[in-house]
């Protein structure tokens, strides 16, 4: 059975959301935890720096209100996930966040995912507003201006600037308002369900979902899909 179609007609915007869909961090979460603890004097192994991290990640970020949402809470959240995977070990643990910090706001430690550089560079010449919605902080800005081609982005959204967090359906309220824009006219393309497409078809969005996650076709819900981003300049020429 074909999945839905979008209408490329109506689209304006196409909104990408960033880490997973645009963009991954090199090293590895984990492996930038493990280095720069290492350096500190933290004596844990790799592995169990990475089991304390998803842990940690999972255990303060899945459990985050959606809103209110801001700079300082997200800071402490991070804060809060370093403090717990190195609560043992002899650092300083406020040394090691604010390294940690500075590590992932630097676009060198950034990696483009497939398809990046090709296809935004044919959005913006086709005429497409480009813009980044992410449930990252304001570091995400400067991130996206030295990766090209995400500095075509007009905008880059981020849920510590719009104060609140997908997977709520404000956060993709509020981004249509401020594009001035009619929800039909914004397209999402994300690799999380629940987080981006879902939400954003709420709030009366097109979407389209990069199929990254492990879902399989049987416990995915019918809505437009693409395996690869270089597909989505196909979608929109209908």
């Amino acid at each position: 059975m074909p999945l839905p179609a979008i209408r490329p007609e109506c689209v304006r915007a196409v909104v990408f959301d960033a880490v997973g869909t645009i963009l991954t961090p090199r090293p590895e979460v984990a492996e930038a935890y493990y280095r720069h603890g290492q350096a500190l004097g933290a004596v844990l192994c790799r592995d169990e720096v990475r089991r304390r991290f998803q842990r940690a990640f999972s255990d303060r970020f899945g459990g985050a209100p959606l809103e209110p949402c801001s700079e300082q809470s997200e800071r402490e959240l991070w804060a809060q996930v370093v403090r717990e995977v190195f609560a043992d070990q002899p650092v300083d643990h406020r040394r090691l966040f604010e390294r940690l910090w500075d590590h992932f706001a630097q676009p060198r430690h950034w990696q483009l995912l497939p398809g990046v550089k090709e296809l935004w560079p044919r959005l913006h010449r086709a005429g497409y507003r480009l813009a980044v919605a992410s449930n990252f902080d304001r570091r995400l800005e400067a991130i996206c201006r030295g990766k090209p081609p995400l500095h075509l982005a007009r905008v880059v959204f981020t849920c510590s600037a719009l104060g609140v967090r997908k997977p709520a359906v404000r956060f993709f309220q509020q981004i249509a308002r401020r594009l001035e824009l009619p929800p039909q006219g914004c397209l999402m393309v994300g690799d999380t369900l629940r987080a981006d497409v879902l939400p954003a078809l709420q709030a009366g969005w097109q979407a389209v979902w990069l199929r990254r996650e492990t879902a399989s076709e049987a416990d995915s819900p019918a809505v437009p899909a693409i395996d690869h981003l270089e597909e989505l300049a196909a979608l929109l020429a209908g």
